[in-house]
């Protein structure tokens, strides 16, 4: 019986080793040097091509929101406050967005830039180059589309981080197989700088929006100083 019982602990360790090495070493990052070359060749790629901005749209949170409204009565307690959430989510999503799309407008230069709602992700995956393009009154323009064989990237919204709880919120800089790249590529800026937090205390009129042109205009900086570098070295 031991003799059994030892066996099939054998044949699990064996199991579990086989199953769990191959996953190890695909998350095992890059070597150095082959990061470094991605990072080289992904600037210059970004300059010659163009950065598709995934803007925020909240649809789960939105729908939900809506679909609570639609199974309740209109004398329900929680009601009004939903309907006040549902209003200062659109608001917020609409400002966030049109001052996004405004940034970008004024103080990017790197590269050309288009916008998309995050819910047109799966389009963009399956290969399609129109119909949910933005213009920049949030309407989808069919005009506006990918021209081949110029290179994209993706930029998102959210944690540096998807598997830890480490991340900080920010502009991620993804490639076109929706990867986020990599260091020495400038691939993030943080969306909460110090002076975000100093204007979160002692909001100016316009702070969301002096906030959008400052963090697109860092971003933009750091694009052009790592393609300046990486010419030098060439």
């Amino acid at each position: 019986m031991r003799a059994l019982n030892f066996s099939g602990f054998v044949f699990s360790v064996i199991f579990l080793l086989l199953h769990i090495a191959p996953a190890a070493a695909q998350d095992a990052p890059l070597p150095r040097g082959e990061r470094i070359e991605i990072a080289h060749e992904s600037i210059e790629k970004l300059n010659g091509g163009v950065l598709i901005v995934r803007l925020p749209f909240y649809q789960t949170k939105i729908e939900g929101m809506k679909d609570i409204l639609s199974g309740s009565g209109p004398d329900s307690p929680n009601r009004k406050r939903i309907e006040k959430q549902l209003e200062e989510t659109l608001a917020d999503r609409k400002e966030f967005n049109r001052n996004m799309i405004r940034a970008f407008r004024e103080v990017y230069d790197f590269s050309e830039v288009f916008f998309m709602p995050d819910t047109a992700t799966a389009s963009l995956k399956a290969g399609q180059v129109r119909g949910f393009f933005l213009n920049d009154s949030l309407e989808i323009d069919a005009g506006i589309q990918l021209e081949g064989p110029a290179p994209y990237f993706v930029l998102r919204f959210g944690s540096t981080s998807d598997m830890t709880t480490d991340g900080v919120e920010a502009m991620v800089i993804m490639n076109d197989r929706f990867e986020d790249l990599d260091k020495p590529f400038p691939y993030y800026q943080r969306l909460h700088d110090f002076t975000a937090f100093m204007g979160s205390i002692f909001p100016a009129p316009d702070q969301k929006e002096k906030d959008a042109l400052r963090i697109v205009g860092k971003l933009n900086d750091k694009l052009h100083d790592y393609l300046g570098r990486v010419r030098l070295m060439e």
